[in-house]
């Protein structure tokens, strides 16, 4: 056993043959090959040079089998620093002619599975995350995805965890969350010797109807404003799948400004006036980047 574990040897044999002073032990070992090349399958997420230099077994000399183990440990802590906790060396193989073969699983997320969302539609969760079904797992983007969906504002928890998949090293995500309310309504009154009772109607959703969409109304009545102090605005975040977001507002709005002298003081040289700001916007954007 000493003599396989120094990782030179391929097979070791005793033999024992007795003699008039006892026992001789003769050990028979089948050397291992030559490597002459390395072939590196199934990586898509590191280099195969960077793969081979953390194998750490050198060309044109004797394969030795204890420094392969090592390499391929190596192999699969260097993936899991990286956040792919899946993979794993699956296979080592050499040929007769010295090429040695390394396969290596990545580890796939097979699926997502939402849980907990009664209002808000799954497609709404599932875009934010940076993690998509067929793609290699990685636990970093799994944790930046639950921040994101999180970062929403409709939930009041998000959790994830892993399921097995259907096949070897492929896991399942399943997303719970708790929902909370998005909707908001208010309504107020006010009183000015200029505008007499006036009031006030808001109401809108961060979630409108589930879809991620935000709808926000603003209404004053009574005074001179009577029913003209109004805006409108609409706002979908996602268009496509560079998160293009599009929002438009309607406006109609009379509010009294008073400008003070440049002490501050509102007795002296200030005036009063209204200032009426009525219109539309359009607004168009894409993120640029992302904090990570």
């Amino acid at each position: 056993r000493a003599i396989y574990e120094l990782g030179s040897f391929f097979d070791v044999v005793a033999n024992f043959t007795e003699v008039p002073e006892g026992v001789k032990v003769v050990y028979t070992v089948l050397e291992n090959p030559v490597l002459k090349d390395i072939v590196v399958q199934g990586n898509t997420k590191v280099s195969t040079d960077k793969l081979i230099s953390l194998l750490g077994v050198a060309k044109d000399k004797v394969l030795n089998t204890k420094a392969l183990n090592d390499g391929a440990r190596n192999v699969e802590q260097y993936y899991h620093d990286q956040g792919f906790i899946l993979a794993r060396v699956s296979d080592v193989s050499m040929n007769p002619n010295g090429v040695l073969s390394v396969t290596v699983n990545e580890g796939v997320l097979e699926g997502v599975v939402v849980k907990g969302n009664d209002k808000t539609k799954t497609y709404v969760i599932t875009r934010e995350m940076k993690l998509k079904p067929g793609e290699v797992f990685n636990v970093k983007d799994a944790r930046r995805s639950m921040q994101k969906v999180y970062n929403l504002g409709y939930f009041e928890d998000v959790n994830m965890k892993l399921n097995p998949g259907r096949d070897p090293n492929a896991v399942v995500l399943q997303t719970d969350v708790v929902e909370q309310k998005t909707g908001m309504f208010s309504i107020g009154a006010g009183y000015s010797e200029n505008d007499g009772m006036v009031g006030i109607i808001e109401l809108g959703d961060n979630n409108f109807r589930g879809t991620g969409d935000k709808v926000k109304i603003h209404w004053e009545f009574g005074g001179k404003a009577s029913d003209k102090n109004y805006s409108f605005g609409y706002t979908r975040p996602w268009l496509d799948s560079r998160q293009t977001s599009l929002g438009f507002s309607v406006y109609d709005m009379t509010n009294e400004y008073t400008d003070y002298d440049y002490q501050g003081d509102d007795n002296k040289k200030r005036s009063r006036y209204d200032r009426n700001r009525k219109g539309w916007d359009i607004t168009i954007a894409r993120p640029y980047g992302e904090y990570l």
